[in-house]
């Protein structure tokens, strides 16, 4: 048996790191993992990370410490994430994409995909969501959620990172297996550096 039978080895290499997000509800932590999986791309999970810094749910975060402290750690975290060796891939939450100043960051470091999905089914899928699991696991949904227009500044503080994506993959018609197998094969060109940013 060889020595480095259990050695860490991508399947993919890449120059640069690759952020997935998108709107409530998409499964871009779900394609995230599985493309790590496939790939063998170390994996960073920024909303989960912070949540272990903190030692509480993001929700409970925002309760007690406010939506400034949050907005310091996701772009603290987000830095970090962009700027650790060896490039891999990270998910972020919608938190995050809706700040300008996260997406200038993404854009300058990384390419950006993004999951959309009809604003109609994000807010019934969050609903279902809420009910099952509770309103913890949104932290930027406004509670209760009883109205669509609830979600408008959500959805427009998300179109610049929509706009600015590398790729957009529209889940609507779109399973999660799709969006891993475009993905994968995309691989090594979304991974390559501009030769701007050289």
């Amino acid at each position: 048996m060889s020595d480095d039978y259990y050695d860490y080895h991508p399947t993919v290499q890449i120059e640069r790191p690759i952020v997935l997000g998108g709107v409530p509800s998409a499964p871009y932590r779900e394609v995230g993992h599985y493309l790590a999986t496939l790939s063998g791309l170390t994996l960073v999970d920024l909303d989960r990370w912070l949540e272990h810094q903190v030692g509480t749910s993001l929700w409970d975060f925002v309760q007690a410490e406010g939506e400034d402290a949050l907005r310091r750690g996701e772009s603290e975290y987000l830095e970090r994430a962009l700027n650790a060796h060896p490039h891999g891939l990270i998910i972020v939450g919608e938190g995050t994409l809706a700040q300008q100043e996260n997406c200038r960051l993404i854009g300058e470091e990384a390419a950006l995909i993004f999951l959309s999905l009809a604003p109609t089914s994000v807010y019934w899928q969050v609903r279902q969501q809420i009910s099952e699991r509770g309103p913890r696991y949104h932290p930027h949904i406004p509670q209760p959620l009883t109205h669509y227009q609830q979600l408008r500044p959500l959805f427009e503080a998300l179109e610049g990172a929509e706009r600015a994506a590398d790729q957009v993959l529209a889940m609507d018609h779109c399973s999660v297996q799709d969006a891993v197998d475009v993905l994968l094969e995309g691989l090594p060109t979304l991974g390559k550096r501009s030769q701007a940013a050289r």
